[in-house]
């Protein structure tokens, strides 16, 4: 698999095929009918024109090729998860359980007996669904639709008020004074790198690096290097004040 020789070693070949004969990923333990529901989470809308009309249609706009196993399946902080499924349900276990704290970073209990290694008696857990509020109440996450930035009421309630902007790697045009106007003065930016694109060649993805810094540094922003960047991505930290 060209992901692994890419660094995406924890993606296994079997769930990757599954991903892409199939379009499922991050099979349920036990599996069953559960694999075959339709999961929403990802959905969003866009503009759309049918029969000359303008609306909206429903779906899923992301990457499809390279599957959703390397957002949270790639960092392994522990010996048990062997696949990226395993890995990517302990890691936003963790971080799920880091933020039901408050910011602590215990972690989560597990039942030593359980051979799946699900967390025995975990409060953050009710039947599927959080007990209160996950995030701090200091902590908003907002997504936004391309260019929102430049809408006028975006602009006012956000700007220099986000203290980290994540971009994904299709959405690098949009990295305009608009959008960085929205970045606080210690702001933290995160750009996807298409690292794990199989089309792209290296030297495609070095020049897309190159491109994604001139934008940063024209922003304010410089390079933030550092062990605990995540894998294919490029941070930067605004540029102290002169």
């Amino acid at each position: 698999m060209e992901l692994h020789q890419r660094g995406a070693t924890t993606v296994s070949p079997p769930e990757f095929a599954l991903w892409r004969e199939s379009g499922i990923a991050f099979v349920p333990r036990g599996g069953g009918d559960s694999a075959c529901v339709p999961n929403p989470t990802l959905r969003s809308g866009r503009r759309a024109r049918a029969d000359g009309q303008p609306g909206t249609e429903r779906g899923f706009w992301g990457d499809v090729v390279t599957g959703p196993f390397l957002i949270f399946g790639l960092t392994q902080n522990g010996t048990r998860e062997k696949t990226a499924t395993e890995i990517s349900v302990a890691n936003v276990t963790a971080l799920l359980w880091e933020l039901h704290g408050g910011g602590g970073h215990e972690e989560p209990p597990r039942d030593e007996d359980d051979e799946d290694g699900d967390p025995a008696g975990d409060p953050l857990w009710d039947g599927g669904s959080p007990l209160g509020p996950v995030l701090p109440s200091s902590v908003r996450i907002r997504f936004l639709p391309l260019g929102s930035a430049q809408c006028p009421p975006v602009r006012a309630g956000l700007e220099q008020r986000c203290g980290v902007l994540v971009l994904g790697w299709r959405s690098l045009e949009e990295l305009t004074p608009p959008l960085l106007r929205l970045a606080a003065p210690t702001a933290v930016l995160l750009i996807e790198l298409p690292t794990f694109v199989p089309v792209l060649r290296p030297p495609q993805i070095e020049a897309f690096r190159a491109r994604a810094s001139a934008l940063a540094r024209d922003g304010g922003f410089e390079p933030w290097e550092g062990a605990d960047v995540p894998l294919g991505y490029a941070r930067f930290r605004r540029c102290p004040s002169p």
